[in-house]
């Protein structure tokens, strides 16, 4: 998939009732320089539910579907999943992470019990997520991108700046050679009038 056509590297799926433990997973995946389309922070309030689960999935490289007894039952959840599933048959690079809360195995959407998943009270579940969402292609993930970017931007305000000065510099350089020229035209006037005289 196209780095350039995401503006997420992952879209979160999660249940309202789930939303405190998506929130600190949220921070500690984001400190990893990976940008989550997060229902609460990023979708639109002019658009309706649909058409930003709809645009979520579509911007993002992968989903997370945070799985717990509330957002199996959960109609958008269940929306966002199934287009997230049918993404990931039609675009090869799009993975589906699920992610396990509280559900038991035998309880899995349809579909997910053949998918490989990660359990939420594993030790190392910060690590194994953001090793699952970066892939394992060496593609930089969205955020890290943005980072790079802004650092990008930086670079080239200062270097603006510089160019400003320099140009400011060269201008006083300029009018300081030309009043110099003006003078020795004026000393050579003057030194031929002397000679005129003598």
């Amino acid at each position: 998939m196209e780095v350039e056509s995401c503006h997420y590297d992952a879209y979160l799926i999660h249940g309202s009732f789930d939303k405190l433990v998506v929130e600190k997973v949220l921070k500690a995946v984001e400190s990893h320089k990976i940008r989550c389309c997060y229902a609460p922070r990023d979708f639109k309030s002019t658009e309706s539910t649909e058409a930003n689960i709809n645009e979520a999935v579509a911007l993002s490289r992968c989903a997370v579907d945070f799985l717990s007894r509330n957002s199996i039952r959960d109609n958008w959840c269940k929306h966002a999943r199934e287009l997230a599933v049918v993404k990931s048959i039609e675009v090869e690079d799009f993975v589906v992470i699920p992610a396990i809360l509280d559900v038991k195995w035998s309880d899995l959407p349809y579909g997910y019990k053949a998918r490989k998943t990660i359990q939420m009270d594993s030790q190392d579940f910060i690590p194994t997520l953001v090793k699952a969402i970066k892939g394992p292609t060496a593609d930089p993930c969205y955020g890290e991108l943005r980072s790079e970017n802004e650092n990008v931007k930086q670079e080239n305000n200062l270097l603006r700046s510089e160019n400003e000065n320099l140009k400011a510099e060269l201008q006083e350089m300029r009018q300081q050679l030309e009043d110099s020229n003006a003078l020795i035209r004026q000393q050579k006037a003057d030194m031929q009038k002397e000679v005129t005289f003598n």
